[in-house]
Parts: C-alpha cells; sequence; structure tokens
C-alpha cells in the first residue's frame, strides 16, 4: 500500500470512529448523519470509478468490471438518498446488507490468504466474524431502529479501527523470481 493510500485510511478512520461516537450519543441524529456520510461515500466513490473507467480502465484487462462496480456504488448511493424520507425502519435493512457484504468479503478474503500461507488470515477471519455477527444482531433488533442504531454504530466504530489498522500494517516485500 502506497504512503498516499495508508495517510488516506487513517484520515478515514479517524472520520469513521467521530461518526460511530457521535452515532452512539446521538442515536437520532447519528443514524442520519450516518446516512448521509454513506451516500456521499458511494456516490463520490462510485463517480470517480466511472471516470476512472472512462479515462483509462477501459484499454486495461478487467476495466469493464470497474465500470459495473463504479455503476453499482454510484446507483446504492441514489437510492439510498432516495431513502433518506422514508422511515427508518425501511432504510436500516440496507445499511445492515452493506455491512454484511463486507463482512462475508473479510471471510472470503481470510479463507484465500490461508491458503496462500499468509499470517494475517486469522485477524481478517475475526474482523469478518464480527461483521457477520452484528449483523445478525440487528436482524433480532429489526423493529427497534434505536438498537439497531446502535448496534450499526458499533460495526461502523470497529470498520474505522480496522482503517486505521490497515494504516499502520507494514509493507510486506515480496519477491518474484
Amino acid at each position: 500500500m502506497s504512503r498516499g493510500n495508508k495517510i488516506f485510511n487513517i484520515i478515514f478512520g479517524i472520520l469513521i470512529i467521530f461518526l460511530a461516537a457521535f452515532t452512539l450519543i446521538f442515536p437520532e441524529a447519528g443514524y442520519d448523519s450516518m446516512l448521509f456520510a454513506i451516500e456521499i461515500v458511494l456516490l463520490v466513490y462510485g463517480g470517480k470509478l466511472i471516470i476512472f473507467y472512462l479515462t483509462l480502465a477501459r484499454y486495461k484487462v478487467g476495466g469493464v468490471a470497474i465500470f459495473y462496480k463504479g455503476v453499482l456504488y454510484f446507483n446504492t448511493g441514489l437510492f439510498l438518498v432516495f431513502l433518506e424520507d422514508l422511515p427508518k425502519i425501511y432504510a436500516m435493512p440496507y445499511l445492515v446488507i452493506m455491512l454484511l457484504i463486507s463482512g462475508v468479503k473479510d471471510v472470503l478474503k481470510s479463507s484465500s490468504s490461508r491458503k496462500l500461507e499468509l499470517n494475517r488470515w486469522l485477524f481478517q477471519m475475526l474482523l469478518g466474524a464480527v461483521k457477520i455477527i452484528i449483523c445478525l444482531l440487528c436482524l433480532f433488533y429489526m423493529k427497534s431502529p434505536r438498537i439497531m442504531s446502535l448496534l450499526l454504530s458499533w460495526g461502523v466504530l470497529h470498520e474505522g479501527f480496522e482503517r486505521i489498522s490497515r494504516g499502520f500494517r507494514k509493507n510486506k516485500l515480496m519477491h518474484i523470481n
């Protein structure tokens, strides 16, 4: 990971932690701010991927996948923008699904790291398992938006600490013969 990406991960992790702490302190207002932050991140990241595809990635291997990923993120951000006026009980499952997908991705990534005999697979497996457990707890408390908001803020807090730890991780130098 480059130095710029490490700095970005640390700053983004700190912002995520502040957002999660705000949601823990003020659950009602924190939910709206969390939803707004997720909307902005999805719209900006999706737009960035689409622009990257239009300028450079269409000539690369896997460029179409980058385009589809950008369109998916951008559309999800737009969808969440229009969900803002609905009651919280309708928008919460989408946030839970996003956290669940992130947890499943971490578990799958850790299983492939284990097959490659990398030493960080257990940490990544635990991170994914915690996210999945938070999502399962959210399913039990689906009727209570306040408890779901608190659980999701714990998941976002977890994600923030993960980002910061990723920013401080040393790069592994690999030699290819």
